[in-house]
């Protein structure tokens, strides 16, 4: 159950991680 729980979370992660270095890139 944990595991399930805890995959949203690090996906959500990711993806604004990946997010913020969109912006960053698109910056400069």
């Amino acid at each position: 159950m944990k595991t399930i729980f805890v995959k949203p979370l690090t996906i959500q992660k990711k993806w604004y991680l990946i997010d913020a270095e969109g912006k960053e890139l698109g910056k400069v």
